[in-house]
């Protein structure tokens, strides 16, 4: 019997998540709460083909500052329990505002399926989406779905399969005149094994440039010996760049969508 393949399912509130997970587990869904917290967990296995699925269906997050505990627990599901395969939906009504989380959670792994839902509504408006064109600049598969009427669901789960053990490189957005800031700090990271082996060093630059509050702490605890260093290099970026490091990170994001 072939293996398990864990599935997370991350999407922005309102993007049609619940409703992709219904369709998926076709309702059999166990729910519990993440360990330590009051937010629900809903699990379910399910098999395609020769393959069986277990999807977990993550809260619903806008973005991964770590701020909340839904972001939190993404974060930590991502990072700590190695699923096989993120699905992270967008909405194809508001793609431009919900792809932002996608190229967040690309920045930090490679192990992505993109499922764009609400398709048929999207076709109602006349909006159409060349998604072999959006799934080029990605590097990963984008499937576009209709959870209400049934449609894409097997090319997803087949997509799900298929990308299970091809890990991608993650997503690099450029990002101007912070690149040598990011660079350097990015090298930093790298030297520490025990971070780099856990985090993409460009991804902890990242958020370490964006005031990440855990990533702070990492560094602090990993990197003592050169924290004065890359808090420095921080705060020349912000002499340099002249604005919130984190709002010129956000603002090269929705550019490069």
């Amino acid at each position: 019997m072939s293996r398990q393949i864990i599935v997370g399912l991350v999407g922005q509130p309102n993007v049609g998540k619940s409703t992709l997970f219904n369709v998926l587990t076709r309702g059999n869904a166990i729910v519990t709460n993440w360990p330590g917290t009051t937010v629900e967990r809903s699990e379910a296995v399910i098999r395609h083909n020769n393959s069986e699925i277990k999807i977990i269906d993550l809260p619903g997050i806008y973005g991964l500052s770590y701020l909340t505990p839904e972001e939190r627990i993404t974060r930590k599901f991502i990072t700590e329990e190695n699923p096989d395969v993120i699905v992270v939906l967008a909405d194809s009504t508001i793609l431009e505002r919900t792809l932002y989380l996608v190229i967040e959670i690309l920045e930090l792994t490679g192990r992505v399926v993109v499922a764009v839902t609400k398709v048929d509504e999207a076709h109602s408006r006349g909006v159409h989406v060349n998604y072999d064109l959006i799934s080029k600049r990605l590097g990963v598969p984008v499937v576009p779905v209709s959870a209400i009427k049934g449609d894409g669901i097997d090319q997803l789960l087949s997509s799900i399969v298929e990308k299970a053990g091809v890990e991608s490189p993650v997503l690099r957005v450029e990002y101007g005149e912070l690149e040598a800031f990011i660079n350097a700090i990015e090298e930093l990271f790298a030297g520490s094994r025990q971070l780099s082996s856990k985090y993409p060093p460009r991804w902890l630059a990242l958020k370490f440039l964006e005031g990440d509050v855990e990533v702070e702490e990492l560094a602090r605890r990993q990197l003592s010996g050169v924290y004065s260093e890359l808090c420095m290099v921080r705060e020349e970026a912000k002499r340099r760049i002249g604005q919130d490091l984190a709002a010129f990170i956000s603002i090269s994001r929705m550019r490069f969508i």
